[in-house]
């Protein structure tokens, strides 16, 4: 270990900003594109359980793999990393977390790894497809892959199974051919007039349960019924319910659980989509924190958002660790904050 400490170029606190696994994810894609091994320390120290949980080790285990990584001594609650990357290579493995644990998360980790093996890659992963804290699959297939194909990334991303806290068990497979992304800039506001509303409910699930939220949906946006849909899981390993709601460039998901009433899911999911649609901006919170890297890896390009979640500081302070680009950010109004990736 000291051997493998010693040839780290990059160290990295766990513990700034948000103090989460974002800073994690960030500095495995990093590391294994640019070739430079990093240590980090403090893994997760501003959350109740820190170190690697099974998403997270999943994570390192899996861009090890696909990069031929050495790396420090990795098991379950682990508050120290140190990885030393080797060639990256074409994927075609099942990468399994074990837990609800998020697969989006994880996709997010490996696609910009995959983007630069020498050949194609078709990898399966297991766990979480809907869990709270993360993007939904819909999400990450709706918004975060058309922004990418812009970028001329060649991306493709399927949902097998479901898989709703508490016991995971979904899949989604990820194709990825080679791609060298391309600078972009998202500034217009697009018209978010077309709404529409879909509650995910599994069998063990009312279906008032469902109506309800759509009810509240259509309530706040002025929808009518062709605008609203429910779609029953078949598949499920257990029971679950979300209300997703769709707007141009933006989705929100909020998600129901064990006394949770089905109000106050489309209370959730409502305010998230409002948010949106009374700024300005193209891009949302949660898509600015993923396409810094994406752009980062561009060598350039910006967006409107409305607004700077504490994950996207985190992601700045680990890019500009690894490449040379400065992140620059300006606020237009209290609605809007402009980002622009100089290379």
């Amino acid at each position: 270990m000291k051997t493998l400490q010693n040839k780290c170029e990059i160290n990295l606190d766990g513990s700034t900003g948000e103090g989460g696994g974002q800073i994690l994810r960030s500095a495995l894609s990093l590391s294994a594109i640019t070739g430079r091994s990093f240590a980090l320390k403090r893994i997760r120290a501003g959350r109740k359980r820190p170190g690697l949980m099974r998403q997270h080790l999943t994570c390192v285990q899996a861009v090890a793999k696909i990069c031929g990584a050495k790396t420090s001594a990795l098991q379950l609650s682990e508050t120290e990393l140190m990885f030393e990357p080797g060639r990256i290579q074409a994927s075609h493995e099942h990468f399994k977390i074990g837990t609800a644990g998020s697969t989006t998360l994880l996709l997010q980790t490996l696609l910009p790894v995959l983007m630069q093996a020498p050949g194609n890659s078709c990898v399966q992963l297991y766990g979480g497809t809907h869990a709270i804290k993360a993007p939904c699959f819909e999400y990450i297939d709706e918004v975060f892959l058309p922004r990418l194909a812009q970028m001329n990334a060649q991306v493709q991303a399927g949902l097998d199974r479901v898989g709703f806290f508490p016991a995971g068990g979904g899949r989604l497979s990820l194709s990825v051919e080679p791609s060298i992304l391309q600078a972009c800039e998202w500034h217009d506001c697009p018209d978010k007039s077309a709404l529409s509303a879909e509650a995910l409910t599994t069998a063990e699930v009312p279906k008032s349960v469902a109506e309800r939220e759509l009810q509240k949906a259509c309530k706040a946006f002025a929808l009518t019924p062709e605008d609203v849909w429910i779609r029953e899981i078949t598949t499920a390993a257990c029971p679950g319910n979300a209300l997703l709601i769709r707007s141009e460039g933006s989705l929100s998901c909020a998600y129901g659980g064990r006394g949770k009433r089905a109000e106050q899911v489309a209370k959730d999911a409502i305010w998230d989509m409002q948010r949106y649609l009374n700024s300005p901006a193209p891009i949302d919170e949660h898509l600015a924190d993923q396409l810094l890297l994406p752009l980062a890896l561009a060598g350039g390009g910006g967006f409107t958002t409305l607004g700077l979640t504490p994950h996207f500081h985190s992601n700045v302070e680990v890019i500009e660790a690894f490449l040379e680009i400065k992140i620059q950010t300006e606020q237009l109004d209290r609605h809007a904050w402009k980002v622009t990736i100089l290379g």
